[in-house]
């Protein structure tokens, strides 16, 4: 299998509490809960949508940046988010969350700031 080459910045996303609002974050709206296949469980899982994560992505990939979307729950999982948040058109890649890295430099040194734009923040919407 030949390696993925990525010529473009890169933009990682999280799904679970940043490409979902989870009921204890803030923003959190039981109403605008939407269902999502759990391939795990086979059933359908309610979860709401962070519209400015969603904003955000969409303007990253216009930009021209690779969309990386990762989760602890499984490349399934990911792609079941992606899905229900309508966004699979600008994925590049959907995975399992990376249990480490390995670098001569701490993370800290040469990745971006953590951004989390919380759904009861308005962002462009």
């Amino acid at each position: 299998m030949k390696p993925m080459i990525v010529k473009s910045p890169y933009f990682p996303c999280d799904v679970d509490g940043t490409l979902t609002v989870r009921p204890e974050d803030p923003g959190f709206d039981p109403n605008k809960q939407v269902p999502v296949w759990d391939v795990v469980t086979k059933s359908w899982i309610k979860t709401q949508i962070n519209l400015n994560t969603v904003r955000l992505l969409n303007e990253k990939s216009h930009q021209g940046y690779f969309i990386h979307v990762w989760t602890q729950g499984g490349a399934a999982w990911g792609e079941a988010v992606v899905n229900a948040a309508g966004i699979r058109g600008i994925v590049d890649l959907i995975s399992e969350k990376p249990k480490g890295y390995m670098d001569d430099m701490p993370c800290e040194k040469w990745m971006g700031e953590k951004i989390l734009i919380t759904q009861d923040i308005r962002y462009k919407l």
